[in-house]
């Protein structure tokens, strides 16, 4: 069956794009672009893999992922066999029905290997949201320009990476800036939730990967448990992403997620956010959505330690906290792997909870994140120079 006009054949007339995204951040960046590239080309056609907000943005899906991101290495092995299937219905919709261009968005497990056989069979690719060479090594910048027509970096120190490797690599600004809404007064977000003006509130954000909850959510509750017991004036709100089953959160969380008295919220993480003082935030795109809305927070990595100690042979970078990374300097805490224990975030969230006057010193230093980001309508800038390449 085809992708378009519900079965029907294509028309030859119409430009047709492939977009493929993997994980929940991919999916809002890819329905950002399709809603730009459908107010640029009138009529274009858009198909590939991405989740509920491409399709809600008039992508056609032949498959969402946004349920599979893994994050490390031995994790990503379980996802091979299904991603391997998926790849192979990618790859012959591409031969089936020409698109103009294929623009991939991050998920470099996957894309990397996607990427060279759309090349092959002639399409060109925009790589958008590039693999983070920053962190990876020159090995990976080479891969992708070996590939792409066109690279698309995140942030402006990464161009230099990329065209050392050869890529041709454009930096118009990070997406997210066209994506975050406006902070609603905290009172009024309070309100909604039944929260108190005077009381203090912490935003969990434990992702919203299925390994992520896993991994963290357990850890997360328990600190906001130990908080309780030391503060009990404090009060936990915690994030479910979109299409995530909250009674995931509630086993994983166990005892500690009722004694904390945890609230869960949906809609995404701006609800929880907008009533907080500060947040835990798993390592990712989250910490940068709180950056720009300038809530303290303290950022937490874990995973198998097999991955682990892979990652620490191959990973080279100072920071793991994207506002760190970005301002090159630590404005957030971060607490990695074997650090990232209940005891420890619980005193990190109570030493700033503490001392009103260190959240404000966090809230300014965020400030400065940014404007490192570039000015916004990169999403529009982008979807330009996809139809630029898609005309070439």
């Amino acid at each position: 069956m085809s992708p378009f006009d519900g079965g029907a054949a294509p028309s030859p007339r119409r430009l047709r794009v492939m977009v493929a995204a993997g994980e929940a951040s991919g999916d809002g960046y890819g329905a950002g672009l399709a809603r730009a590239l459908k107010a640029q080309a009138p009529g274009v056609q858009l198909f590939g893999m991405g989740g509920r907000a491409m399709r809600e943005s008039g992508v056609h899906l032949l498959y969402d992922t946004t349920g599979r991101g893994a994050v490390g290495f031995t994790e990503s092995l379980r996802q091979l066999p299904v991603l391997r299937r998926v790849m192979g219905r990618l790859v012959e919709a591409a031969r089936r029905f020409r698109p103009a261009v294929a623009v991939l968005i991050d998920f470099p497990g996957f894309n990397l290997r996607l990427g060279p056989a759309l090349a092959e069979l002639g399409i060109p690719v925009v790589y958008y949201i590039a693999p983070a060479v920053w962190a990876w090594g020159a090995g990976r910048a080479r891969v992708v320009a070996g590939f792409a027509r066109q690279v698309i970096c995140a942030f402006d120190f990464e161009v230099p990476l990329y065209r050392e490797a050869g890529a041709r690599a454009e930096w118009l600004g990070h997406p997210i800036l066209d994506e975050i809404p406006d902070r609603p007064p905290c009172d009024e977000a309070r309100r909604r939730l039944g929260v108190g003006q005077d009381e203090r509130v912490v935003a969990l954000l434990p992702g919203s990967r299925i390994q992520e909850i896993q991994q963290l959510y357990p850890m997360m509750a328990e600190a906001a448990r130990m908080v309780r017991s030391a503060h009990p004036g404090v009060r936990f709100v915690t994030s479910v992403a979109p299409g995530l089953d909250p009674r995931l959160l509630e086993a994983r969380g166990g005892g500690a997620h009722r004694e904390a008295g945890i609230r869960l919220v949906g809609g995404g993480i701006w609800h929880a956010l907008a009533a907080a003082d500060m947040a835990v935030v798993c390592s990712g795109t989250a910490t940068l959505q709180t950056a720009l809305w300038q809530v303290p927070m303290v950022v937490v990595y874990r995973v198998s330690e097999p991955s682990y100690l892979l990652a620490r042979r191959l990973v080279k970078v100072p920071h793991i906290a994207l506002p760190n990374i970005v301002a090159q300097r630590r404005l957030v805490e971060e607490l990695v792997q074997h650090d990232a224990r209940a005891e420890r975030v619980a005193q990190a969230v109570l030493e700033r909870l503490r001392s009103p006057g260190r959240l404000d010193r966090e809230r300014r230093d965020l400030e400065t994140v940014r404007a490192h980001l570039g000015a916004p309508g990169a999403t529009a800038r982008a979807a330009r120079l996809v139809l630029e390449v898609a005309g070439g």
